[in-house]
């Protein structure tokens, strides 16, 4: 059986080294969610490129 993880993501540089150790050992599945970013521009060009990873 595969361990599974939840990871928060608040953004894609902050999520690629962490998703790289922990898929040695997990599955990993990402939760995104900041709702501190402004303006919307700049929250919805963050989200994809955490949808790239």
């Amino acid at each position: 059986m595969t361990k599974k993880i939840l990871l928060h993501i608040c953004c894609a540089p902050c999520a690629c080294y962490p998703i790289k150790v922990l898929k040695e050992e997990f599955e990993v599945f990402g939760l995104w969610y900041n709702p501190n970013i402004h303006p919307f521009t700049e929250y919805k060009r963050r989200l994809e490129e955490v949808k790239k990873l």
